[in-house]
């Protein structure tokens, strides 16, 4: 029998049990989150949100011709089109994970990993934050591991049935900021150039909550922290991640403009009216039962 990597082998079994416990509490919830997904006896997957059939479609693209960077959408607001804030990593990880199960169910599986790769992310982030708390020996970490896996808003994130890039950036996310805190303690190479992929990967992902969340880190380390953020160990990490996001420039080019195009007379004022159905984006006021019932 293989043996176990070193930082594995130091935990207690008690511990092991408590990180799968954790993953299987966060797929539970990712199943049951929101609306179920369904799989008809066909073989056909249903997915829980229509913004996912325009992800698929163009995973369908990519599958069709891999290699493929699509920046416009023509099969969105037809006939004119619309330029998607959509970017090519969660495209390639459907792409990827799709040749897997491809491989091990003997058929065509680009829905399936449509399906399961938000969970797939879920757990990978769960791990993440397990492997954080054990090199950082933190008390009652297992307390926080428990609510990180079993949290609503969290299970919705990487519900089953939902290839959105949310997952892919809560993921990210939860893995860069698990390494600045272990670089705020103790540089380290290692968890430098965790954090600089991670922050990378973030933003190409998405401009918006991962810019949120780096501006607020940079700004809380030069107030309370600034030696911190000029370590030496940090350089491997900024040069991956600077590579990264010169990769992504070069990818996808610059799509950042100050509202979102709709095309030539597709009409950016209906903008306004598109943003109030976005649950993301609405308002909710401390008082709302809502906000409660996603944070448990």
């Amino acid at each position: 029998m293989a043996a176990l990597p070193p930082w594995l082998a130091r935990c207690s079994p008690a511990r092991r049990w408590l990180v799968l416990a954790a993953a299987l509490a966060l797929a539970v919830g990712t199943a049951c989150a929101d609306r179920a997904t369904v799989f008809p006896a066909k073989g056909e997957v249903m997915f829980v949100d229509a913004d996912c059939y325009s992800r698929m479609t163009r995973v369908r693209e990519v599958c069709d011709h891999p290699g493929t960077v699509l920046r416009r959408h023509g099969f969105e607001n037809y006939p004119f089109g619309t330029d998607p804030h959509t970017t090519v990593p969660l495209d390639y990880a459907v792409w990827a994970l799709r040749g897997v199960l491809g491989v091990l169910t003997g058929r065509e599986a680009r829905d399936l990993a449509g399906a399961w790769i938000s969970p797939l992310f879920g757990v990978l982030a769960v791990l993440g934050v397990w492997w954080w708390a054990e090199c950082e020996r933190l008390r009652a970490a297992w307390l926080g591991l428990l609510v990180f896996g079993a949290s609503p808003i969290v299970a919705h994130g990487f519900a089953l049935g939902r290839p959105d890039h949310q997952s892919l950036i809560v993921a990210c996310m939860a893995w860069a900021l698990a390494a600045e805190w272990a670089q705020w303690r103790a540089p380290s190479r290692a968890w430098g150039l965790v954090s600089g992929v991670a922050w990378a990967l973030g933003l190409w992902t998405s401009l918006y909550e991962p810019t949120i969340l780096l501006a607020l880190l940079l700004v809380g380390g030069l107030l309370w922290n600034r030696p911190a953020l000029f370590r030496r160990e940090r350089l491997p990490g900024l040069a991956a991640g600077g590579a990264i996001l010169l990769l992504a420039l070069w990818i996808e080019g610059w799509r950042v403009d100050a509202l979102p195009g709709f095309g030539e007379g597709g009409g950016a004022e209906y903008f306004t009216a598109w943003s109030h159905q976005i649950g993301e984006l609405a308002s909710v006021p401390p008082w709302s039962p809502t906000l409660y019932g996603w944070t448990g």
